[in-house]
Order: structure tokens, then sequence, then C-alpha cells
């Protein structure tokens, strides 16, 4: 090997390990947060996610409204549900499910300092009368700060939109504060027998 080609081996090699370096930096860095920011900024602090599925749907804090125009409601920036008045009150939200699916789980999250409890229910309501049936009901623990319940002993777990329409019921005692939120749902569902043909084309 000539002195020429050596020099280009050593050159080429030389880049090979620098890139690594540097990519290995990077990713050190992208991967821790910035100063200042903790679980609310969020630069690299990030909460597992709760198990489940393989369906979701989501639903925030905004999607919740008084199901009495008496009872009052506020949000944070964040889009996290509180109740600002010194009464109990009621908030539903509607729920979008797929036909034919079974709900296999209820997840709830919430912020909570003042030990409250709040309760969320997952109802279906039926279409030809003024009835309806409670599928899985979530208290959240009282315990400070963000927390999540979940409930998997599904009632009537399969969605039937030819007869019922779905929504989360949410219970939550006036406490007139911002400390006291709920942060948002999430209701888990399968197929246990086929897989839409939505789902298939993907």
């Amino acid at each position: 090997m000539n002195l020429n080609r050596r020099v280009l081996l050593a050159l080429t090699v030389a880049a090979v390990l620098l890139a690594a370096m540097s990519a290995a930096t990077w990713r050190s860095l992208a991967a821790s947060p910035r100063e200042g920011e903790g679980p609310q900024g969020n630069a690299g602090v990030l909460a597992a996610a709760v198990p489940g599925g393989p369906g979701f749907v989501t639903q925030s804090g905004y999607l919740f409204k008084p199901v009495d125009p008496s009872y009052k409601w506020d949000y944070t920036r964040k889009g996290e549900l509180y109740n600002p008045g010194d009464t109990a009150a009621g908030y539903a939200a509607p729920l979008s499910l797929p036909h034919g699916a079974t709900v296999t789980k209820v997840v709830v999250w919430y912020y909570d300092i003042l030990e409250a409890n709040l309760t969320v229910t997952l109802e279906r309501a039926h279409l030809d009368n003024n009835t309806y049936d409670t599928m899985a009901s979530v208290a959240s623990s009282g315990t400070a700060g963000y927390g999540y319940g979940e409930d998997e002993s599904i009632d009537y777990a399969e969605i039937d939109l030819q007869s019922y329409a779905y929504y989360a019921y949410l219970t939550m005692p006036g406490l007139g504060s911002s400390d006291f939120t709920l942060v948002g749902i999430r209701v888990d569902y399968e197929y246990p027998g086929y897989v839409p043909l939505a789902m298939k084309n993907r």
C-alpha cells in the first residue's frame, strides 16, 4: 500500500470515528432536559405510557361540558377541566367508539393536590328510551399530584352503535380550585373476531 492510500485510509477512518462521536453527543444532549424544564416543560422527561389497546379513543378535559346550566366549569391552559364553583357538578363527553369493538379498559388521568376524589363512568345511553347502562367506573385515589386510575372490568363491553350512544360522565366536588383537575380519559378496545378493513389497508 503506497503512502497516498495509507493517508486516504487514515483520513476515512478518522472521519467515520468523528461522525460516530458527534452522533453520540447529539443523542445525549437531545435526551437530556433543558435547564429549568421538568415534567411540565417535558424536554426528555417522559412518563411511561399506560399499556392497553390495541385500539384507543382519548379525550382531554376540553371535551367535557356541564350537564346542567347551573354547574360551573373552567379549563387550565393545558386543557384540564376543573370545577371553579363551591358545589359538586357533573360533566359529560361524547365518545366515538367503533361499532363491533369490545371495550377492554378505561383509564382516567387527573391532577390532585387537595386529596379529593372525582369519579368517571363509561356509559351507554339507550336510543329508544331514557335509560342508560354503566359500563365501567374509575375514581381518583386522592394522592397528591398527577396520577391515573383504570378499570378493566367492563360490563356491556361490545359496542353497538345501532342501539346505543356512548359517553363518559364525570362527577367532581366543588373545591373552586385548579389544583384538582381532570386531565383526560382513554378507552381501550379490541376486535376479537376480525380486523376492520381500515386497519387492513394500512
